[in-house]
């Protein structure tokens, strides 16, 4: 049986511990997208972007999700399931 490739768009603490979750499952996370890290935010959430390079999984970090290299990229990897975790509408305006 092959598993599955998820691409994950998260931020934030309760974000990062669903990707926590899937890796702890051995799922196979193709790719993150998330926010780049604010410092100012480093106290008070856990980062996306570290769980990611903790792991060895792609992360990407772009100023609107909706570019067409994010969208080329996440094509490219082939991602069987994306999961979004309260990302709508925590970026800018749609590019």
């Amino acid at each position: 049986m092959t598993r599955a490739r998820w691409a994950v768009f998260a931020y934030h603490t309760f974000r990062a511990r669903a990707l926590d979750a899937l890796l702890a499952r051995d799922e196979h996370v193709a790719a993150v997208v998330t926010h780049p890290d604010d410092p100012g935010e480093g106290a008070w959430f856990e980062s996306v972007a570290e769980i990611a390079r903790v792991h060895r999984v792609p992360c990407l970090t772009p100023s609107s999700p909706n570019l067409p290299e994010v969208v080329r990229t996440l094509r490219g990897l082939a991602p069987d399931l994306i999961l979004s975790c309260g990302i709508a509408g925590s970026w800018g305006p749609r590019s």
